[in-house]
């Protein structure tokens, strides 16, 4: 019998739900055709997957659990036609509305193929959402995860959501949080090929989500029963210059300029430098020391040639069936990554490799099981938060987190042992070396068409190391690097140097700056949804995560014989606990959205009774042995147990159709968050002086350091937890509407506010890239004696004070978002995304505190000193732009215009974000107007030119172009100081200088304008990445 096919309309109505972030729902009323009477008794089945349901007594029915994805759904009764919707949309959390109509059966058709059709609006829609599909992904100069979130509204320049710092958003990936616990930052390298479907969550989530004040970024990865698919692709980015200004090895600079064997003839290198090489055997001739000249001056390979390395990247998936029940997904990415600046690798790889199976037990029960593992050895920009300010890169004392960024610094010539001009702190940052596993077992049991549950264990481990060791690329550097030996090999420097961009090595061996974390946590998840009735789903939900914590970080200090940050109960397990329940409730003419959820959390450590001193360092301490000593004994009787902290969310999200092409959304939710535990039970950095005390003191029995070790606090650059820290509170609202206009434009109207206090930070320093914004760091100095608080006591050697975190910072943010986005032309796809911001932030609450002091007539005196004042502190337009406009379009050309000129795709990305503000007030003007010009606005072209082509087998190809930063473009940093004024008034751009010393022995200076450092770092010259893939 003859097939027939029918294009018809059908009308999708979208309602917003939870279950498990990784499936959505599709239901709906089935019809006789002609009489309009409801169908009892019809199957409706997800083809190619098990699922399906039966109408009940008024012909509705439903179906959970499925995954995201373009689908086919089939309606068939006894009696009747079956009829088949094509291209049936179904999103994460969302549920499709399907209708079918049967016709009585007869002998010309065996099956209908009905094509549905996107819904004018998302009529149920409460809270704010954006998706990017599988081909989304595809079409998109987006090559990351990261990188396609910044194309969402919402979403700042910088990283930031809706006028937030943007590094407490969660990233989930099949339902596993990839976040680091310990600072809350996400390490992302998953293969984009792999992805089904990522939402953007900006606002207004239901209560199953938490733990992430900022937005929620949810990816659920790819799967299929029907025959086995395969993609690979290769990227290659061409070698080149990828920062401003010329390179930093470049024959042009000062040493290569100025300073010629003419010195050498007309000046000695002094005594101890001549007597060293004659007691090797050499003769320190001017032709020798001019050799030992261009040596010192000789970079190692690696770093000398970044700009001469191409760049490989390379990720393929397959997945499929491996029988009726069964199907696997296998997914890889390697980039031979390429630093733009000098660093201490030739190449910064990272990788990820996921595996995940899918296994359906019985009809009604379902396993899947996944693993991810992603790693770095990164020596580019730190891809987590570890070495920000933020988190604890200033209690790991001199380890660095710069770079090089100029061809003046003394570092460049070495990978690990240099010492920087005077006044500049900038030093090459140690490598990070990251590695991640994340696992996931989850059974999923469907007690009956309107009811599941899932059972998921999942385990997320991470691993972190960021050193100097094994660096010695430079043969001169160290004596005996294994035995670390304060040696050198040759004279640190020539005693007369020539340049001040020398090389400069330490007399001590610096790979002793190092950081380790070792994080875990175990999620124990179960969640049970019910569609109770035709107008409620109930879904509800506990989760348990144990965790474990342990971190040490030494900083740059002597030799590495002398002990560094030893500090006791070290390691620890804390936990999370979190209870939820929902109800979407389906009226007449609303979609309700009730939610309810419950966070609790516990540090789960002892530590002393008093904050003031952590290790009982001080002989006016309980329990301290003496001055100087660690006594702090963690099953001691001067030990006390973190507390707990609880939380409790309310949430409401209500969507009001107007008609079929408007409806209007509102939503209202409290939010807590747990700090990062770095900030609750972080430890406090120590340093020993190597004083000795009395031989005689007896240690705790489980403290096993040397006696004569004398340690005291880094007070101001160590950052230690606060125990007492309980949530971060946010409260948001949200209201707007979507338009359908003539079925040509869609339009979405959405206004918000976001209101956060008790936060641990007030702004954001360490991201993908350096210098995005103001220095986050919050905390107060406590002192230990208010009648003398510098004073060092008991020793010379202890200082008495220390510096902890405080959560005394607030956040006011609000503002409008706008998309306009065409619908009806196929081959020209335009978005036009408008987001208005204001962003806030400031602090509240002591800057430092003396220890409390006992009164004569018996009362407790508490001593402030300082304070933080709170409105208008920090400013965030820097990292949160008042306006963003982004123009986003994707142009093609029809398959029948053929093989050359057919599937041609073009997608052009604009960005605009308005300058930031600052004040400035000219010679002669009297007024004091703040913020009153300003400086430069934002503005970046990224492109994507592909063809797609047919090859044999049914496979097809693509070649594409991508282009990032189109025109060019580069703006200047806000400058400050004297070099704003000679800006403004003189025109002239900041000068960057050296000094040396002419071959007649006088000092001279070189000055030229600063090519490097003046340009804002997150818009870098053009780039070409160049990709070939096969698709199956």
């Amino acid at each position: 019998m003859k097939r027939m096919c029918l294009l018809c309309i059908i009308s999708l109505c979208l309602v917003s739900q939870a279950f498990a972030g990784t499936t959505g729902k599709v239901a709906g009323v089935i019809k006789d055709a002609k009489s309009g009477e409801v169908l009892p008794g019809a199957n409706v089945v997800v083809l190619g997957t098990r699922l399906g349901a039966t109408t009940d007594a008024d012909g509705n029915y439903f179906i959970l659990n499925v995954p995201p994805g373009l689908l086919e759904v089939q309606a068939s009764m006894v009696g009747y036609t079956k009829v088949t919707q094509t291209d049936v949309r179904v999103k994460i959390d969302q549920t499709t509305k399907l209708n079918f109509e049967l016709t009585e059966e007869t002998l010309e058709a065996a099956e209908i193929l009905v094509m549905a059709e996107r819904p004018p609006v998302e009529l149920d829609l409460t809270g704010s959402k954006q998706a990017m599909t599988t081909m989304d992904l595809e079409l998109s100069w987006a090559n990351s995860v990261e990188e396609a979130v910044e194309t969402q509204s919402g979403v700042g320049v910088r990283g930031s959501i809706r006028g937030g710092y943007g590094f407490t958003a969660a990233y989930i990936i099949d339902g596993v949080d990839v976040r680091d616990g310990n600072t809350q930052s996400s390490f992302v390298v998953t293969n984009t090929a792999a992805i089904q479907e990522m939402e953007i969550l900006t606002g207004g989530y239901n209560a199953e989500y938490g733990r992430a004040n900022d937005g929620i970024i949810n990816i659920v990865t790819r799967s299929a029963r029907d025959r086995w698919h395969t993609t690979a692709k290769t990227r290659m980015r061409p070698r080149g210059k990828y920062h401003w200004g010329r390179n930093i090895y470049s024959e042009e600079n000062v040493e290569n300029q100025v300073i010629t064997k003419e010195f050498f003839d007309k000046n000695d290198m002094g005594a101890s430098w001549n007597n060293y090489w004659t007691e090797q055997g050499q003769n320190p001739t001017p032709e020798f020391n001019w050799q030992k000249y261009q040596e010192f001056t000789t970079p190692p390979e690696d770093m000398g040639n970044y700009a001469d390395l191409d760049q490989w990247e390379w990720e393929g998936a397959a997945f499929g069936p491996i029988s009726s029940n069964m199907d696997l997904l296998l997914s890889g990415k390697y980039l031979r990554g390429v630093t733009r600046w000098p660093s201490v690798f030739k190449y910064s790889p990272e990788w990820s490799a996921l595996a995940k199976l899918n296994y359906n037990l019985t009809q009604n029960t379902k396993i899947t099981a996944s693993f991810n593992h992603q790693g770095t050895d990164n020596s580019g920009q730190p891809r987590l938060s570890y070495m920000s300010s933020d988190d604890m890169g200033g209690s790991m004392g001199n380890l660095p987190s710069g770079g090089i960024r100029t061809p003046f610094q003394r570092e460049k010539w070495n990978s690990n042992g240099n010492s920087v001009i005077t006044g500049n702190n900038s030093r090459v940052p140690p490598p990070q070396y990251i590695r991640t596993n994340a696992a996931m077992l989850k059974l999923t049991h469907v007690f009956s068409p309107r009811t599941f549950m899932d059972f998921r264990i999942q385990h997320y481990r991470m691993d972190y190391d960021a050193h100097y060791e094994n660096l010695d690329t430079n043969p001169v550097l160290f004596q005996d690097q294994l035995d670390r030996t304060p040696v050198f090999l040759e004279p640190t420097w020539f005693p007369t140097s020539p340049v001040s961009t020398g090389g400069r090595r330490w007399q001590w061996p610096r790979d002793n700056a190092k950081l380790f974390a070792n994080t875990w946590r175990t999620s124990i998840n179960f969640d049970l949804t019910s569609q109770v009735n035709e107008h409620n789903l109930v879904k509800a939900g506990l989760s348990f995560d144990p965790q474990y914590i342990d971190t040490w970080y030494g900083g740059q200090f002597g030799s590495a014989s002398q002990p560094f940050n030893k500090v006791p109960n070290r390691d620890y397990s804390p936990w999370d606990f979190t209870a939820y329940v929902q109800d979407q409730i389906e009226a007449e003419g609303m979609i309700v959205n009730l939610g309810l959820r419950l966070d609790m959390f516990n540090a789960n450590r002892n530590v002393n009774y008093i904050l003031w001193d952590p290790y009982a360092l001080s002989s006016i301490t309980d329990g301290n042995i003496a001055g100087g000593i660690l006594s702090f004994d963690p099953d001691g009787p001067h030990a006390a147990k973190t507390p707990l902290q609880v939380a409790i969310s309310p949430r409401v999200g209500i969507a009001h159709p107007i008609t079929a092409s408007t409806v209007l959304h509102f939503m209202y939710g409290h939010f807590n968050q747990r700090p990062p535990w770095v900030k609750i039970a972080g430890n406090k950095a120590i340093w020993n002086r190597g004083a000795p005390s009395d031989p005689s003191v007896q240690l705790p029995p489980n403290y096993d350091a040397n006696p004569n070790e004398d340690y005291n606090y880094i007070h101001w650059w160590g950052t230690g937890g606060n125990p007492e820290i309980g949530f971060e509170k946010m409260i948001q609202y949200e209201v707007g509407f979507d338009q359908d206009i003539a079925g040509v434009l869609g339009l979405d109207v959405t206004m918000y506010y976001k209101d956060a206090k008790d936060l641990t930070r007030r702004g954001f320093r360490q991201g993908r890239e350096e210098e995005t914004g103001n220095s986050s760091t919050l905390q107060f100095t406590l002192f230990m004696d208010p009648n003398n608080p510098q004073k060092q006591t008991p020793q010379s050697g202890f200082t008495n004070r220390g510096a902890f975190s405080m959560a005394g910072a607030r956040l006011d943010a609000r503002g409008l978002e706008l998309e306009l986005s065409t619908k009806r032309w196929q081959n020209v796809r335009l978005q036009l995304k408008y987001d208005l911001s204001y962003s806030s932030t400031g602090a509240y609450g002591p800057t430092a505190l003396y220890i409390p002091i006992q009164q004569p007539d018996g009362s407790i005196k508490q001593l402030g000193r300082d304070r933080y004042h709170g409105s208008g502190e920090h400013n965030l337009e820097l990292w949160n732009p008042h306006n963003t406009f982004k123009l986003n379009a994707l142009l093609s050309t029809p398959n029948n215009f053929g093989p050359v000129m057919g599937n041609w795709f073009l997608n052009m990305h604009y960005t605009y974000a308005s300058a930031q503000r600052y004040t400035y007030h000219p010679p002669g003007d009297t007024s004091t107007e703040p913020l009153n010009r300003s400086w430069k606005p934002y503005h970046r072209t990224n492109a994507r030119l592909s063809k797609r082509f047919e090859l044999v087998g049914g496979m097809k190809g693509e070649f594409a172009i991508d282009i990032h930063n189109v025109f060019n473009n580069k703006i200047l940093k806000l400058f400050g100081g004297q070099d704003l004024f000679n800006y403004i008034e003189k025109g002239e751009m900041p000068v960057i200088k050296a000094s040396y010393l002419t071959p007649d022995g006088a000092s001279a200076e070189w000055v030229e304008p600063n090519q490097w450092t003046i340009y804002r770092p997150d818009l870098n010259p053009r780039e070409l990445f160049f990709s070939l893939s096969i698709d199956y």
